[in-house]
Parts: structure tokens; C-alpha cells; sequence
């Protein structure tokens, strides 16, 4: 409902006239020679045209509050929206520690959380971090060897150097490679020094695979720290046990939602979830220079245990078997056979003795010292 003003003169009966019109009249100012009155804009239409009038523009404060009573719903968005956008802006939703070494990663991260460098808080000045840094730098000079901690979009990005101290060389001296099993050898590789044996060798613990003595002509020519992988195909008997049965997942059909933060491969859950057991889905909120919110729904299930048969159970138990004899499988070990000797199943798990032969580095280097002469 829009009000003018309108400037009309003033005589004796203007008013009467106007009222009679069937002008609702708002306000009314009385000057010298006319009359400013405020009526609605859509009554104009009722004065009579002898009646001559003047629209008086409205001042800037009156255009300001007809704007912002037009617009309220319009005003109030765009002022939450540039306060969530203020708000967002100031936080910091990740701190990123750039080294190599997660001891040293841990300590500074510890020592940022003390001065509230962290997730979740504002931001601090740059004077503040300066001082921040300077203080670790001091208390940690023996560990760090430069430190700078830089506001990156939302983030803080902290790129430490980490103080190395020269150890004095020591020399290795002279060693051999001994066996620390019994076994066939399968393979030597990377070797330095004399090999004493070869593929398809027997060889029992402690004998000397890489000798670390040159010898030509059965006499000692130089002297060396061997070096080399042997791979021998060892054997044992082992027992292990193996649960007859695995659980199973069941959906309940429960839902819960959560608000995720996430940057590149690290993804933050707002809330903690009231969920014991789930798995989630994302719907992407807003990407804001490259930080993204998700609404995450959490899909609650439960576990069901089912019983195995005996053909289940004995596949696996070859990472039982690797596990009970420590063969690190990332180094190129592996089982090579295996037979089952006994087998029995006892309540919920079956326990089996089995004989297994594996592929494995047996080398591991022993110091020697040279033999004094008349020795």
C-alpha cells in the first residue's frame, strides 16, 4: 500500500472539498499558501479534476524506508546471506602440516592447538601467527630448522623444515651374510661380497651365505661389508585356529543426517552421529573456494553372524598362517604349500595343524674382524 504527497493550495474549503471526495486523508501539513497532504497513492483518482495538485517527490530518508518496506524479505536474505558468507570466510576448517615425519607433524600440531591454530576457530592476524611461530621456533630449536604457517582460502597451510644434526660417519666395518633359518635357497639378489652358495643349496642357520672375505687362489685379497637378499624356501608346522563364522551386515532402514566439511581427501562430520553402526551417502550443499559441505545421510545396519562351512574356513587360513610365522608378505615372501595334518572344529572354530612351506629372506648381516697375521 503505497502513500504520496501531494501539494495543493490552500483556501477555505479545500479540505471540505477533498473530504467530501471520498479522499482518506493520512496527514496534513499546513504551510504559507498550500497544503501538503499524505494520502494513498491509489485515492488520487477521487479528487476532482478543477482541483489542481502538485506530487511532491518524497525525500531520500522517506524512498529509504518505502525501499526497504518493499523489500524486507529480499534485504533480509541478502544480509544473511553476506553474514553466513563473513562467518564462513573467518573460520578455519583445516590445518594442514606439511612434512614427511608424523612424530614431528604431531608435535607442532600440538603446539598450535595450545594458541587455538586449530579447526573451527577464527582466524588470527598475521602479527599473531608471527609471534606464534616465533615462540615454537624457540622452543624447538633443536628439532626445527625453519617454520611458516600461511593462510591458504579457509586454510592454514604450515610447511616446517625439520633440523637435521650431522652424526659422525661411522665405518661399517667388515660382515658377512649368515642364515638365520634353515633352508633351500631360492634366489640371492643385489649381492656384494663372495656368494658361498647357490640355487637349490641347502643351507642350515648361521651358515655364511655372502662372505664378506675376497679371497682368489685360496688366499685373502681384500675385505668388504657383504651385502645381498637370500631367499630360501623354509618350513614349519604350525596350529592356528579359525573362527567358524562371519557377520554379516542388515539394514535397518534407521536414517539419520549430519553436515560434512571436506577438503581434497579429508572429509570432517560436523555433528557426532547418534549411530552405533552405518554407512553414508553425500548430497553436495555448496562448493566455496574449493571447500565443500554435504548433507550426509547415515544408513544405520546391524550384524548377523553366519556360520561357515569347513571349505570357507580353511581359505582363510592363509593370512592366519602368514600372520603366526611374521612373513611379511610386502617384502616378496610368500607361501609357497601348504597341507593340512590334523583337523578338528571345537565350538566356534576349528583348529587345524598344518605343514607349510614359505619363500623368505633368511639373510641377515654379522660384523667379522680381519685376522691379525699368525693367526
Amino acid at each position: 500500500m503505497h502513500k504520496v504527497l501531494i501539494k495543493i493550495e490552500s483556501n477555505s474549503t479545500i479540505l471540505f472539498k477533498l473530504a467530501s471526495s471520498g479522499l482518506n486523508i493520512l496527514n496534513i501539513k499546513e504551510e504559507k499558501n498550500y497544503y501538503l497532504i499524505e494520502v494513498l497513492k491509489d485515492d488520487l483518482s477521487k479528487i476532482p479534476k478543477y482541483l489542481k495538485y502538485k506530487l511532491v517527490k518524497p525525500d531520500l530518508i522517506s524512498r529509504l524506508k518505502t525501499f526497504i518496506s518493499t523489500n524486507k524479505i529480499n534485504i533480509a536474505l541478502f544480509l544473511g546471506g553476506l553474514i553466513f558468507f563473513l562467518f564462513i570466510t573467518n573460520i578455519t576448517m583445516e590445518v594442514r602440516i606439511i612434512h614427511n615425519d608424523t612424530a614431528l607433524r604431531n608435535l607442532i600440531a600440538t603446539e598450535l592447538d595450545k594458541y587455538h591454530i586449530k579447526r573451527f576457530t577464527f582466524k588470527k592476524s598475521f602479527d599473531y601467527l608471527a609471534n606464534v611461530k616465533e615462540k615454537i621456533l624457540e622452543k624447538y630449536k633443536d628439532k626445527i630448522e625453519w617454520l611458516e604457517i600461511e593462510r591458504v582460502g579457509l586454510d592454514y597451510e604450515v610447511k616446517v623444515t625439520e633440523r637435521i644434526i650431522p652424526q659422525p660417519q661411522s665405518d661399517p666395518g667388515y660382515c658377512h651374510i649368515i642364515a638365520t633359518k634353515e633352508g633351500v635357497i631360492t634366489k640371492i639378489t643385489n649381492s656384494k661380497g663372495v656368494a658361498l652358495v647357490h640355487n637349490n643349496s641347502h643351507v642350515n642357520k648361521n651358515d655364511i651365505l655372502i662372505s664378506g672375505i675376497i679371497s682368489f687362489n685360496e688366499q685373502n685379497k681384500g675385505y668388504t661389508c657383504a651385502l645381498g637378499n637370500v631367499y630360501a624356501e623354509v618350513w614349519y608346522t604350525v596350529d592356528i585356529e579359525i573362527p567358524m563364522y562371519e557377520d554379516e551386515i542388515i539394514y535397518t532402514g534407521k536414517k539419520r543426517y549430519n553436515i560434512k566439511y571436506s577438503k581434497g581427501n579429508i572429509d570432517y562430520p560436523i555433528f557426532k552421529s547418534r549411530l552405533k553402526n552405518y554407512d553414508t551417502k553425500d548430497y553436495k550443499i555448496i562448493s566455496l573456494l574449493g571447500h565443500e559441505f554435504y548433507l550426509e545421510e547415515e544408513i544405520e545396519y546391524t550384524t548377523k553372524r553366519r556360520n561357515l562351512t569347513e571349505e570357507e574356513a580353511l581359505i582363510k587360513a592363509d593370512s592366519l598362517i602368514a600372520e603366526k610365522i611374521n612373513l611379511k608378505l610386502e617384502a616378496k615372501e610368500r607361501i609357497l604349500y601348504k597341507k593340512v595334518l590334523k583337523k578338528s572344529v571345537s565350538g566356534s572354530k576349528m583348529i587345524i595343524e598344518a605343514f607349510v612351506a614359505t619363500e623368505e629372506q633368511i639373510g641377515k648381516s654379522t660384523p667379522f674382524e680381519i685376522p691379525k697375521e699368525g693367526e
